[in-house]
Order: C-alpha cells, then structure tokens, then sequence
C-alpha cells in the first residue's frame, strides 16, 4: 500500500510531526493551510523536475496543434499537462534523433506531420510514489511548517538538509531501477562503423 493517496495526507504527516493541529482542506481557513496550499505543488514539482524518476515515466500521445514556420520546423505538437520535462520522441515506436524535433516552451517541433509520442516525467500521483519519496516530501514539509509556522528557522534548516539527503538517496535507489535503454539510433557509433567499412571496402 501507498504510504499516502493524497495531497492533503502528506501534509496531515508533516503537521502532526511538529505537533500542529492537522488541517481538513487547503482550502482551510488557517494558517497552515494557507502555507500549504502556496508551497506544496512548487515543492513537488521541484521533486520531479530534479529526476527522471522510473515511476513517474510514462508514454504519451502528442497533440497536433497547427502549421508553423520557425526555422526549419513547420509542426507543432502540445503535450499533457501532466508532462514535467520531455525524456525524448518517439514515431511508430522507434526514437527519433535529437536533430529530427524541436522543443520550444511547451511545444515539440517538427519537419514533417505524423502521429508522435513521447516518454516524459510526469508529476505523479501521491499513491504512486515509493516510500522513501513519499519521506522526503513529508520531512521538507516539516521544515517549511517550522519556519513559518513556528518561528524555529534553524530547526527548519536541520530538517532542509535530511530531506536534501533523502531526495539523493532516493536519486540513488531509483537509479539502480533503471533498465538499460535500448537505443534504436546512435549516430556516433553509426559514423565510426560507416567509416570502418569504407576503409575495409579500400583494403579490399
């Protein structure tokens, strides 16, 4: 089971770590409330913006939006909005060559028209986080409420730097998950085979 399902559980742990009274809602009339609701979406998006973490990747269909004409792009395609940064694109599942889209705000440019995807992070849901994710998350929180709850900023530092260590242990832990990737096109090693043949191709 998830060790919490929803925002406000999150923020229920941090609160009652520091002995404050939980709160029902963000939309609560309170203090703590008011904290949370301004801090809490920039903070875990800070979470997901640092790492490809492997249980936030996902696949996913982009948008046609319309003709443009930048450069040598004439396409332009939106993702969801779930999408924190882009991994990479994909065509009928192959993965395309960095010199084949572009990526301008929140758009993916292309040459040509065609139905594309891309493997992204997302801003995953509370229940899908690992624990030592979820930890992290709860003991920022924890220093945030110390500070500006309780007037305590040097206790609220203490607590900065074990969340920092537990975000890069969980960086860490999650690394080891990752598979290695296929890849489907490596124009380095393709240029030094292409110039092993030809020099064969001389010798023979």
């Amino acid at each position: 089971m998830p060790a919490y399902a929803a925002p406000i559980e999150v923020i229920q742990a941090a609160l009652h770590r520091i002995g404050e009274e939980e709160i029902t809602g963000l939309d609560e009339d309170s203090s703590a409330a008011r904290i949370a609701a301004s801090n809490y979406e920039g903070i875990v998006g800070a979470v997901f913006a640092r790492h490809a973490w492997t249980f936030a990747k996902r696949t996913l269909n982009l948008t046609y939006q319309s003709e443009v004409d930048l450069g040598p792009w004439r396409h332009a395609y939106v993702w969801p909005a779930e999408v924190v940064n882009i991994r990479y694109v994909t065509r009928g599942g192959y993965r395309l060559r960095s010199g084949d889209y572009g990526v301008e705000g929140s758009k993916v440019l292309t040459r040509c028209k065609s139905d594309l995807q891309i493997v992204a992070t997302i801003r995953a849901n509370e229940g899908d986080w690992p624990p030592d994710v979820a930890e992290a998350v709860v003991v920022r929180l924890q220093a945030l409420f110390l500070e500006s709850l309780c007037d305590k900023p040097q206790d609220a530092r203490l607590l900065k730097r074990d969340a920092e260590q537990q975000f890069r242990d969980a960086i860490i832990r999650d690394k080891r998950q990752e598979p290695g990737l296929q890849v489907d096109t490596a124009p380095l090693a393709e240029t030094w085979r292409g110039a092993r043949s030809s020099r064969r191709a001389l010798r023979g």
